[in-house]
């Protein structure tokens, strides 16, 4: 199946709410990719449309609602059938938007990263930044990832990565955002004090394991690395 296709077919049968159908679309979907290309390259790119046609006007809140509610199905159906692989020892902590296509963009980049072998601790949005703040010092993870937030989210995560720079205590701590505004406004997550940004859930797993791989990989595949788009790493 062509993913345009893909894309289009499971757009408009989420917009139902129709759970059986979805579910059906999505075992043939998986038959045709894998369940990481199934997640990153037809589910992403609908739950993106999901909120770009609400957030236009474009769809009535009951369609909203059954999209999101049945796209959330489908992420559960597919990222049970990804590839586990070996730990890496990286320590994750996931924070996003609030609303709830937000927090499944969330949940989508947090499969994946499991799969992908980071040991991830995800919270999703509504943490107050006193807490997160808390929460990396007493953890000490490798990563802070800021994922998938809407307008009204990023005046906060600004403030915390600014409480996390004035205030020391997380050296070595990588700043990773993406997903949501952070793709709609180019150099947003730059501007606020990211180390890594990351459009899609694919993108991030790779940028990750291109950071955190042993020295000699790192070293041995540089010429073929793809860019990071970073910033200044945390002090």
């Amino acid at each position: 199946m062509h993913t345009d296709t893909a894309i289009e077919t499971l757009f408009n049968t989420l917009l139902t709410g129709d759970r059986t159908a979805a579910r059906t679309f999505a075992d043939e979907l998986c038959s045709d990719l894998t369940p990481e290309g199934a997640m990153n390259d037809v589910a992403w790119p609908v739950l993106e449309m999901i909120f770009a046609h609400y957030r236009n006007d474009q769809l009535t809140t009951l369609a909203h609602n059954y999209a999101i509610r049945t796209l959330r199905q489908v992420v559960d159906q597919v990222a049970a059938n990804y590839t586990r692989r070996a730990r890496r020892d990286v320590r994750v902590c996931i924070f996003g938007g609030v609303d709830e296509s937000m927090d499944l963009a969330s949940q989508m980049a947090a499969d994946m990263l499991e799969a992908a072998g980071f040991d991830v601790f995800f919270a999703g949005g509504g943490v107050a930044n006193d807490e997160i703040y808390l929460e990396c010092t007493n953890r000490k993870p490798n990563v802070l990832l800021l994922w998938a937030a809407s307008g009204k989210d990023t005046p906060g995560f600004r403030m915390l990565i600014d409480m996390i720079r004035n205030n020391g205590g997380h050296a070595g701590m990588q700043i990773v955002c993406g997903g949501g505004i952070f793709n709609r406004v180019p150099g947003l997550a730059e501007e606020i004090g990211a180390t890594v940004v990351a459009r899609t859930p694919r993108e991030l797993v790779e940028s990750m394991e291109s950071l955190f791989a042993p020295a000699s990989a790192k070293k041995a595949t540089a010429p073929a690395a793809r860019s990071l788009r970073r910033a200044r790493a945390v002090a």
